[in-house]
């Protein structure tokens, strides 16, 4: 399956108010996972708005990102396992 949205849509600050902050950016093709300033990761494509998060410290392991899209076909937040982080600049 491909991505349900330009891999630039998925770029943004997601928040949670006891887990913090969560930035997803695009660079280089790749969209890449930063959780408050320290842990970071690739997000491979798996299946439509879901990602497997490769961590750059390969004893995180790997992890599944889920992105929830609205019924307008926005982006509003992104899942790993039960934290859910709501998307700041969605509209």
């Amino acid at each position: 399956t491909q991505p349900s949205q330009k891999l630039a849509n998925y770029e943004g600050f997601y928040e949670d108010s006891l887990y913090g902050f969560i930035k997803i950016s695009l660079e280089n093709g790749q969209l890449r996972f930063l959780h408050n300033t320290k842990t970071s990761a690739n997000l491979n494509h798996w299946h439509y708005d879901t990602f497997i998060l490769k961590y750059d410290r390969e004893w995180y392991g790997e992890e599944v990102i889920q992105f929830e899209i609205n019924e307008l076909g926005k982006i509003n937040a992104i899942k790993i396992g039960n934290w859910r982080f709501l998307k700041k600049d969605h509209k």
